[in-house]
């Protein structure tokens, strides 16, 4: 197993964070397991499915999945955020998916970035990587990150961006070249640009910066997710993990996700309620 070489996140305190909010309240970042304030047994994190908090050795991650078949995980920060036709959000994570095994083909599955409607929101294993499959989630949108050749794919090593729970089809794909089920850790960023409805995704091996992949897809998320002339609906925002026949262990180390309107959003996270109070009665 490829661990990654030491590095430190830039942190805020509870107290500096909630300075921050309070002299720019456009924006908020939250940051969940290694480094963060957040910690994956954190009660603002819904667990479904084989998803869990686990130490191997190196830190708290957050599993998905063990290196064991037919498994399906997922995990949602449960406070909603309603995706409107101009919201942007930025969302990176690190990952690492070890002891790939697979009696028969190559080996799977993979893990994706989700939204859904939801956070109790969970699909079946395999190829649906908690997504999809024999348990759909619709309206969703997923960028996968994809360890299994299926007829479908364009490699056992790709990227796509799939909507309403349907992994046989590709909105977008692009190759990784490299397995991503190697050991080493990831980098993942996925940014969203909601007035020109533009999603951009970028991959690093962070221990061969060298291997990298990224695709855009002009995407109308808000639609997709349901937002029309009666208003929009609550979405959440979330990561999956799916094994088949093939399996692996798929541990998210660290993740971020930055949104607009962080008031109730943050301040429920952080426990900081009367702060809250401060914040609106000063808007």
């Amino acid at each position: 197993m490829n661990v990654l070489p030491s590095f430190k996140h830039s942190l805020l305190s509870t107290t500096a964070l909630a300075t921050a909010l309070l002299a720019s309240p456009a924006s908020a970042t939250l940051l969940f397991g290694q480094g963060g304030d957040i910690a994956w047994t954190s009660p603002v994190l819904e667990l479904n499915g084989s998803a869990h908090a686990y130490d191997p050795g190196s830190g708290m991650v957050l599993r998905l999945t063990d290196n064991v078949g037919s498994q399906a995980g997922t995990a949602f920060f449960d406070n909603p955020y309603v995706l409107g036709h101009n919201s942007d959000f930025s969302t990176s994570f690190t990952f690492q998916i070890t002891s790939p095994g697979n009696p028969l083909t190559n080996r799977s599955d993979g893990l994706a970035f989700v939204i859904a409607t939801s956070p109790t929101s969970l699909g079946g294993g395999g190829g649906g990587m908690g997504y999809g499959s024999t348990n759909p989630l619709s309206p969703s949108l997923a960028i996968e990150f994809d360890t299994h050749w299926n007829g479908f794919d364009l490699s056992d090593s790709h990227i796509g961006v799939m909507k309403n729970g349907n992994e046989t089809l590709h909105l977008a794909q692009t190759n990784v070249p490299a397995s991503m089920d190697n050991g080493d850790v990831w980098k993942a960023t996925i940014n969203y640009f909601g007035q020109g409805d533009l999603l951009v995704v970028k991959l690093v091996d962070l221990n061969n910066p060298a291997v990298t992949a990224s695709l855009s897809y002009t995407i109308d998320i808000a639609s997709l997710m349901g937002c029309g002339a009666a208003g929009c609906v609550n979405s959440y925002f979330g990561l999956s993990a799916g094994t088949g026949g093939g399996y692996a262990n798929h541990d998210v180390l660290a993740w971020s996700l930055a949104v607009p309107e962080p008031g109730s959003l943050l301040l429920s996270a952080l426990g900081l309620g009367m702060l809250g109070g401060v914040m609106r009665r000063r808007r």
